[in-house]
C-alpha cells in the first residue's frame, strides 16, 4: 500500500490535484484506490464531486451513514474492520475508486484538537486499498513515510521558499518526492525547464496546465464528467500539452514512485 499526500502553501490547489490524480490513476491502472478527505464534508478533495443529499446556501451536510464521522464511530466501538470499511465510503468509480467524505464541522474541530490525523482509519484502509490519495496539512505526521507531492505555483517567492526548505530539510524524510506546477503557463519565464535549472531540482517535476473545462467541472462538482468526455484528449494533436495528458504523466510518475517503495519499480517517464 502507498499513501500519496498532496500539500500546498495555503492556496488549496493540492485538493484539485489530489482528486484529479486519484481519478486519473484509477482509470489508468488496476490498483484499487481510496480518496481520503481530511477536511470537512463537501470541501477539500471532495469539492469536485456531487453526492451529498442536502446542500443549502452552499453549506454541505455530511451523509451520516458514510464518511469520516461514521468510520470514527465504528473505530471507537472497535467495530471497524477491513471487511466493512468500504461499506462506509462512496464509490466514485465502481470497484476502482472510493471516497471517504470529510468530517462534520464540529467533528473536524474536535478531531484535530485530540489527534492530528485519523490514524486508526488509515490503519484499516491500508488493508483494503492499494493506494490512498489525500490532501493533508500534516504530511510529516504519518507513521509510515508517504509519498509527498508539493503543489506549487509559478511564483518566485513560493518557489524560493520551497527549495530553501527542501535543501535544508531532513534528507531521510524530504519535504516532497515530487512537485506539481499547477495551472502551468508554458510561456512564463518560470518554466519547468528554467525552474529545474535554476534550483538544481533533482526530483520529479510535473507541469499541469490550466483547463477551463476542468475548473468549470470542479465548480459544478462534476469532475468525473470531465474525465469521461476528455479521456481521449491526448490522442488529438492540438491537445497533447493539455491538462489530461499532464495528469496522465503525473499518474505514471506516482505509480513508478509507489512501485519503487514496494521494490517493484517499473520503467516510466520522469517529469518534465
Amino acid at each position: 500500500m502507498s499513501r500519496i499526500v498532496f500539500w500546498d502553501y495555503g492556496h488549496d490547489g493540492s485538493s484539485e490535484i489530489a482528486a484529479a490524480g486519484a481519478v486519473c490513476m484509477a482509470l489508468a491502472y488496476p490498483e484499487r484506490i481510496l480518496l481520503f478527505n481530511e477536511d470537512h464534508a463537501g470541501a477539500g478533495v471532495e469539492s469536485g464531486f456531487s453526492f451529498h443529499e442536502h446542500a443549502c446556501g452552499g453549506n454541505i451536510q455530511p451523509l451520516t451513514e458514510y464518511g469520516m464521522d461514521a468510520l470514527r464511530r465504528l473505530a471507537a466501538n472497535q467495530r471497524l474492520t477491513s471487511r466493512n470499511f468500504s461499506d462506509y465510503t462512496y464509490p466514485l468509480i465502481k470497484d476502482k475508486l472510493d471516497l471517504v467524505s470529510g468530517f462534520g464541522l464540529q467533528e473536524k474541530q474536535e478531531q484535530f484538537e485530540s489527534e492530528k490525523m485519523p490514524r486508526p482509519l488509515y490503519d484499516v484502509a491500508e488493508q483494503v486499498y492499494d493506494m490512498i490519495f489525500t490532501r493533508s496539512i500534516y504530511p510529516s505526521d504519518c507513521t509510515d513515510r508517504p509519498i509527498r507531492v508539493a503543489v506549487l505555483r509559478q511564483n518566485r517567492l513560493e518557489l524560493e521558499r520551497f527549495f530553501d526548505e527542501f535543501s535544508n530539510g531532513d534528507q531521510a524524510s524530504p519535504l516532497a518526492d515530487a512537485i506539481v506546477l499547477q495551472r502551468y503557463d508554458p510561456a512564463s519565464h518560470w518554466s519547468a525547464v528554467n525552474i529545474r535549472r535554476r534550483f538544481e531540482c533533482k526530483i520529479f517535476l510535473y507541469p499541469v496546465p490550466h483547463s477551463t473545462e476542468f475548473m468549470d467541472a470542479w465548480n459544478n462538482r462534476n469532475i468525473l464528467k470531465f474525465f469521461r468526455l476528455h479521456r481521449l484528449m491526448s490522442n488529438k494533436g492540438s491537445q497533447k500539452q493539455g491538462m489530461l495528458p499532464s495528469l496522465m504523466s503525473l499518474s505514471e510518475g506516482l505509480h513508478e514512485l509507489a512501485a519503487g517503495r514496494t521494490g517493484t519499480a517499473r520503467n516510466g517517464k520522469r517529469g518534465a
